[in-house]
């Protein structure tokens, strides 16, 4: 998996491109040297890392700066969305991105072999649903479907997401059950990419839109019917939240960047918070466990675990297994073993999984 590791830490960068620790990875030798006023932009943005809300208005101020030169780079351009998205400026940030869209054809965005205005674009569709804008995000997805991105190296990915995305505002705004169905059938014919990471990465998605299609044709139950848990699957399911919260612009991989943690929580936090996006809520849920697992916050994992396995999304079974491991590990068994039970209820073809990773406890 030493691929698609490089590749979510790559996606990873482009989300945390507010935040000093990840420039100086994102800087290329080939690009043009930084003008003064954004080089000593860039250096005040380490101390906001974990304040961004006490410190709003200098927030808002580097942004200014980062964009006063008219030949900015476009990295400047996604420092000051991000900054724009974390104050709760949507309008700001979507204005920036539409002018990224529009000159950016040329670039790639920072950190990743990817062309700037599709990561704009998806940026842009993100903070629209968030905000309940539905019709500027059906906008990007449906401009990122009808463009050709047969040669970017995530193009398959990016339209299989604009597919799901779009499949979700359908379910938001009540739309016919025949146009969502027809957009989750789309995702199958999004042609496979070639690494076998990203092939991985497409066959996941590919299964949660065969589960989405279940569950609008015969219902919850008969879609949690269909999951089937396997230890690759949840490996994959860590792996496809921080490839996708990085893509789409929501937050970055905790793994590679805990001097972030504050920001980057705060990001996630408003992932969760949003009511439009079961998708998006149910990824950073698992990344929320996932980060506070790893700074040994247990009650916050086990928090966050438990939000998800209560939901009724794909990924519910996953955050009820990587709530269940942590209660055998905190030999919790009551506790545990009544979760299980709970589980295998709602997910019958986990029993295989379950056995496994409570073998020995």
């Amino acid at each position: 998996m030493g691929s698609a590791n490089s590749h979510c830490l790559s996606l990873a960068v482009l989300c945390l491109v507010a935040f000093l620790p990840c420039l100086t990875v994102v800087a290329q030798p080939a690009l043009q040297p930084q003008r003064a006023a954004e080089r000593k932009a860039m250096g005040r943005v380490k101390p906001l890392v974990e304040s961004w809300l006490a410190a709003a208005a200098e927030s808002q101020q580097i942004a200014n700066e980062l964009l006063e030169d008219p030949e900015h780079r476009v990295q400047a351009d996604f420092v000051a969305v991000k900054i724009a998205h974390l104050r709760g400026e949507p309008t700001t940030a979507i204005a920036i991105l539409d002018r990224v869209i529009k000159q950016a054809k040329k670039e790639k965005a920072p950190g990743y072999n990817v062309s700037a205005w599709v990561v704009a674009d998806l940026w842009r569709g993100t903070i629209a649903r968030h905000h309940g804008d539905f019709r500027v995000a059906r906008e990007s997805y449906e401009r990122l479907l009808a463009a050709r991105l047969a040669g970017e190296e995530a193009g398959s990915m990016v339209q299989v997401i604009a597919n799901l995305y779009l499949a979700e505002i359908g379910v938001a705004m009540e739309g016919s059950a025949g146009e969502i169905l027809q957009r989750l059938e789309a995702v199958h014919n999004v042609p496979v990419p070639k690494p076998d990471d990203m092939k991985m990465l497409h066959t996941f998605y590919t299964d949660w839109a065969t589960y989405l299609h279940v569950r609008v044709k015969d219902g919850n139950a008969a879609a949690q019917k269909t999951l089937v848990g396997s230890q690759e699957r949840m490996g994959m399911s860590f792996m496809l939240a921080l490839h996708h919260l990085g893509l789409t612009g929501i937050a970055i991989d905790p793994r590679e960047f805990s001097s972030a943690k504050g920001s980057m929580q705060r990001s996630l936090t408003l992932a969760v918070q949003n009511r439009v996006s079961p998708m998006d809520r149910s990824m950073a849920s698992l990344a929320l466990g996932f980060l506070a697992q790893q700074e040994k916050q247990l009650d916050d994992a086990a928090k966050h675990y438990r939000q998800l396995f209560l939901s009724d999304g794909f990924l519910a079974p996953d955050g009820g297994v990587s709530l269940l491991m942590l209660l055998d590990n905190q030999g919790k068994a009551e506790e545990a073993n009544a979760l299980a039970t709970s589980l295998l209820k709602r997910f019958p073809k986990y029993k295989g999984l379950l056995a496994d990773v409570r073998k020995g406890r």
